[in-house]
């Protein structure tokens, strides 16, 4: 969707971006209040700077019909406005806890991302033991690289080695040997973020990134930077890289497959 709905701060800066006279939200205003049966004079009012007015409960069910939201959006959109329109402190707080859980469920980049778990976890040990299993693993979806010769010219790997490697790979159910050809299955491998074998799989792939940085090709794409912002952006900003990676992973499962990249992203407190 366009707009910010899990950054904004209320409702009515939400739909004021949403609804703004001009870009994406031209003519909105008009439509809206022919859906919700009022003078777009109304809308006006309710979303000016500082007014106490707040739309009807049934009128939010309107507009967020009206913005085709998703379901989880519907959920987010319409406890804000009932937070926004709580008459006390403690109401507030019981509908922004539950916005909360929101926001922290969508933190989770296995949430967004179509992660279909199905590898036992005793394969994850050694899967995650060095980079080159799910190296790999993704390159079995490249025609060229679908045998163990191409792929020990491609990584200057000793043929033995992979050929074990695979072996493990086909008995994880993550890959299949075809006529004379090794494939990638369906199967797909996630980490969450309380597991114990995460920070070795970051690991493995930023000392990766970093012999990148020696080799130094003009394809490759390297950013460090140190900056300052306020708390309420953090959420912000933090979202926007999240919702990067949920767009790339809808690029990445059209793209056709003939060359193999890697991504470390960090965003943390210093």
């Amino acid at each position: 969707m366009t707009g910010t709905l899990f950054e904004a701060k209320d409702y009515k800066a939400y739909l004021a971006k949403r609804l703004a006279p001009t870009g994406e939200g031209r003519g909105l205003r008009t439509r809206l209040a022919k859906a919700l049966g009022c003078q777009p004079a109304h809308i006006s009012q309710v979303l000016a700077k500082g007014a106490s007015a707040h739309f009807s409960l049934e009128y939010a069910v309107v507009i967020d019909e009206f913005l085709r939201h998703s379901p989880e959006e519907s959920q987010f959109f319409l406890l804000m406005v009932h937070r926004d329109r709580a008459g006390t402190k403690k109401l507030f707080a019981y509908y922004e806890s539950q916005m909360q859980q929101i926001r922290e469920n969508r933190t989770e980049v296995r949430r967004r991302i179509s992660v279909k778990e199905a590898v036992p976890a005793e394969y994850h040990d050694t899967y995650y033991s060095s980079w080159i299993y799910a190296a790999v693993h993704v390159m079995l979806s490249i025609p060229r690289l679908q045998s163990v010769k191409a792929l020990s010219e491609h990584l200057h790997l000793p043929a033995d080695y992979l050929g074990r490697l695979l072996s493990f790979l086909e008995a994880a159910g993550l890959a299949r040997a075809t006529g004379g050809r090794w494939e990638i299955t369906q199967k797909r491998i996630h980490l969450g973020p309380d597991s114990p074998l995460i920070a070795r799989h970051h690991t493995n792939w930023r000392l990766r990134g970093i012999q990148s940085c020696e080799r130094a090709a003009k394809e490759d794409l390297h950013y460090s930077a140190v900056f300052t912002l306020s708390e309420e952006e953090v959420v912000q900003v933090r979202e926007i890289f999240l919702k990067s990676l949920a767009e790339a992973e809808r690029v990445l499962i059209q793209s056709k497959e003939e060359t193999t990249f890697g991504i470390c992203m960090d965003f943390f407190r210093v």
